[in-house]
């Protein structure tokens, strides 16, 4: 098993546009650099979480990243909101992927696991996002908001091909509501179907989560003490998250209900 010795440097710098009192735009750039971990390095064996037959690569090199973001900020009484692009450059990314022929080259493993291998590939990751809160009402019932928001994210090698494990688009919105110590909120959020896969990926379907949560918070012998309620997949749909290992053999749980009491000491 051979020693190695790595040296990474990350730096970033940004810069921000007042355009009014309420909208700001900003430019970020990010350089960073990460060595390979030993698992990367040196695995050869199965990993339960992933089930999967590692095996790792000792010539691995370091990955460097180069990220540019733009973003459009406003902040107002009633509402605020925030929108981004970026786009990510890597050297040497560094992510586990079905290789077969060096599988066969490997041999056979009497676990009986799918053999996947690090590796490294240049790649550009590209994206962007939006989230924006309105205050709908204030009054003596309590404060009422609404949440919307989407992502999305491509991510290819540039050698062609795409990268394994990559989350789907969604969009979403949800209805928070607060009044002294009581807090509830409702979350619907839409996940694509996900066919942009790579050799040996299935696509996964779309779906839609619905969560709520609702809380009370008071003292009790002075500590904080919260009463609380949440629902999981209200809509008990079969959740497969894409960049999941399993994804294919454990979806998410169904719909659940869970209660509790928490207390900070």
């Amino acid at each position: 098993m051979p020693a190695r010795r790595f040296h990474a440097l990350s730096a970033s710098l940004a810069t921000e546009w007042r355009i009014s009192d309420h909208w700001h735009m900003r430019l970020g750039m990010d350089r960073a650099q990460r060595a390979p971990t030993a698992e990367e390095l040196y695995s050869d064996g199965v990993h339960v979480a992933t089930a999967s037959h590692e095996v790792g690569d000792a010539s691995l090199g370091v990955e460097t990243s180069r990220q540019v973001e733009l973003g459009l900020h406003y902040h107002g009484d009633r509402w605020d909101m925030r929108i981004a692009a970026w786009r990510n450059r890597f050297d040497r990314f560094t992510y586990l992927r079905h290789d077969d022929e060096a599988a066969h080259a490997h041999g056979g493993h009497e676990d009986d696991f799918p053999v996947l291998f690090w590796r490294q590939h240049d790649a550009t990751f590209r994206g962007g996002e939006i989230e924006a809160r309105l205050k709908l009402a204030e009054h003596g019932s309590g404060r009422y908001t609404l949440r919307v928001m989407a992502d999305t994210v491509r991510a290819e090698l540039d050698a062609g091909g795409n990268l394994p494990r990559i989350a789907p688009a969604r969009v979403g919105t949800g209805l928070d509501w607060s009044h002294g110590g009581w807090r509830a909120g409702v979350t619907a959020l839409r996940y694509r179907r996900q066919d942009r896969v790579a050799e040996h990926e299935t696509p996964t379907p779309g779906y839609t989560q619905l969560d709520a949560d609702a809380s009370w918070s008071f003292e009790w012998q002075a500590r904080e003490v919260e009463l609380f309620l949440q629902g999981r997949n209200l809509l008990d749909e079969d959740i497969r998250v894409h960049t999941s290992f399993l994804k294919d053999v454990a979806p998410r749980p169904g719909r659940s209900l869970a209660a509790g009491i928490r207390a900070w000491f």
